[in-house]
């Protein structure tokens, strides 16, 4: 496989899925393979794959509407964890979604972290989003009972929160249908909603 970064097809998603994404995910976080499948055919789904020396470094899956995207999943394979490659693939992620205005990141709260140790990870996980180029939001929601707080990566134009919260919504009502949305998704900050 040539280096950077790919768009990965049937099963490509399906082998990364199995072996790494079952691991690095708790199993409540993760989408039916299916599901996954599905609405990339559907066209509003896209997942990559980073790959450096032709060996698959990392993986990110999102959910594209419009001028938007929502990472959905990234890791950095275990192995390649803490030498470079994560910075290295946002750069990449941000070129490749650089005609997109912006990109979502769910991050989990960390004042939200059931011990001190969980807490000091989701810390370094935003940390580490802001180190490469995103940016904190005051926009908070909560996904199946997971709170998180949102940080967007400027791609084409960053924007007011009042203005980058509708479009974090229409990408939330592209991912569930009506019925799980209306039980599973609900916004806890308060910042005007502007459709």
């Amino acid at each position: 496989m040539k280096d950077g970064l790919h768009f990965l097809f049937g099963r490509e998603i399906e082998v990364i899925y199995n072996h790494y994404m079952k691991t690095d995910f708790p199993e409540a976080e993760l989408k039916p393979l299916e599901t996954i499948q599905a609405m990339t055919e559907a066209g509003y789904y896209e997942p990559y794959g980073l790959y450096e020396d032709g060996v698959l470094r990392g993986y990110a899956f999102f959910v594209t509407d419009g001028d938007y995207c929502l990472m959905d999943y990234y890791a950095v394979l275990p192995e390649n964890r803490g030498s470079g490659f994560g910075s290295r693939f946002m750069k990449r992620i941000r070129r490749q979604f650089r005609d997109k205005k912006g990109i979502f990141f769910e991050v989990e709260r960390p004042a939200e972290a059931p011990d001190l140790e969980k807490m000091q990870v989701r810390q370094r996980r935003v940390d580490f989003y802001l180190k490469n180029g995103l940016r904190s939001t005051e926009i908070r929601s909560r996904v199946f009972g997971v709170g998180f707080q949102i940080l967007y990566l400027p791609c084409r134009e960053d924007a007011p929160d009042a203005q980058l919260k509708p479009a974090l919504n229409g990408l939330y009502h592209r991912m569930f249908p009506m019925e799980v949305y209306r039980r599973q998704v609900r916004f806890e900050d308060s910042i005007p909603y502007n459709e």
